[in-house]
């Protein structure tokens, strides 16, 4: 026969001791989650302002109206326009970048008129919940996109 008496608190001092384990794990998996939802959003909204502005040549060089996609596709994390940097650039065919870049201009390649690529880059500091020990309090994450304007 077992004496319940002296095991009355065992549950209670195992979930004391448990408990803190427990809310860190949850603490961990809700951090891991915003920082991979905070990645894919900012990854998307670098790509969604790159596609307005490789539509045509005219689109590629509105940084404004481009920043603006940008900052409505990622309305969720609260960026602003400083942490948008829109850039366009032309390449020759053969790889080499025209400086400056004039997309008309057929003479400064001599495969023809040089391409105009637009660039997008978003970035998004990401703050954790809790101080965990050995991972930094505050993460970067910075997202590029570029495409050929049509």
């Amino acid at each position: 026969m077992k004496n319940l008496k002296s095991e009355s608190g065992v549950s209670s001092i195992e979930l004391a001791v448990i408990l803190p384990l427990l809310v860190l794990m949850l603490l961990g998996t809700i951090d891991f989650g915003r920082v991979f939802y905070g990645s894919i959003t900012v990854a998307n909204a670098a790509r969604a302002g790159v596609s307005y502005g490789s539509l045509d040549l005219d689109r590629s060089q509105q940084d404004v109206i481009i920043k603006g996609k940008v900052l409505d596709e990622a309305q969720a994390l609260g960026l602003d326009s400083d942490d948008v940097v829109v850039e366009w650039y032309c390449e020759c065919a053969n790889g080499s970048t025209v400086d400056p870049c004039n997309p008309s201009d057929d003479s400064t390649c001599s495969e023809g008129e040089p391409r105009v690529f637009v660039k997008v880059t978003a970035e998004w500091t990401f703050n954790t919940i809790f101080d965990y020990p050995g991972i930094p309090e505050a993460i970067t994450i910075r997202r590029e996109a570029i495409m050929r304007a049509q």
